[in-house]
């Protein structure tokens, strides 16, 4: 017989969070799939704009949801820098049993929300197994807690904002992100500033 699911679990542990790894190069070369199911890696997307880069749970209905709200509201809040021709957003899957079909119907339905138009090739939903998903969380000190008998995740909420080359710029944590603050970032970013 299966494991059996408690009806009331408890509180996950909070051993979760960002430690910050400022300067460090991304693992450009893990493989992903793409919301289109295309084998990808992670460098196709780092060429000559800044990546805002955000680890989230396409399932979860909470906390990632409002980093997505906040990754939303600051890119419509943005009056000189638009998504695709000035920065890319790069969402990873934190959960290897989430697929690239999910993650096309997120791009679909959180996409509709972004009042620029014709900019989704900028929008980016990747999915991959638990090791390559670890490649890149272990690395910008992304830390989560995943309990495999109730199939539930808790994890740290934030950002963070690379170089076109794939270096950690900056981290913006928790789940809003100010217009100027984000701008100033990614105009950092581009310019291959660190911290």
């Amino acid at each position: 017989a299966g494991a059996q699911t408690p009806s009331n679990p408890g509180p996950l542990p909070k051993n979760f969070g960002f430690e910050q790894k400022l300067g460090v190069q991304l693992p450009l070369d893990t493989p992903f799939k793409d919301e289109n199911g295309k084998d990808v890696i992670l460098g196709d997307f780092y060429k000559t704009k800044p990546v805002l880069l955000a680890m989230v749970f396409y399932h979860c209905n909470g906390s990632c949801l409002l980093v997505r709200d906040g990754i939303i509201k600051t890119a419509n809040a943005q009056k000189l820098l638009q998504a695709e021709r000035d920065f890319d957003v790069v969402f990873i899957s934190i959960h290897p049993k989430e697929t690239p079909e999910l993650a096309s119907a997120k791009k679909a339905q959180w996409l509709q929300d972004y009042k620029v138009p014709g900019t989704e090739s900028g929008w980016h939903f990747l999915t991959g197994t638990w090791e390559n998903i670890h490649k890149v969380t272990d690395q910008v000190g992304f830390t989560y807690t995943f309990d495999e008998a109730t199939d539930r995740l808790a994890h740290a909420a934030g950002i963070v904002i690379c170089t076109p080359k794939g270096f950690v710029s900056e981290y913006l944590l928790g789940v809003t992100y100010a217009q100027k603050e984000v701008h100033e970032a990614l105009v950092r970013a581009q310019e291959n500033k660190i911290g």
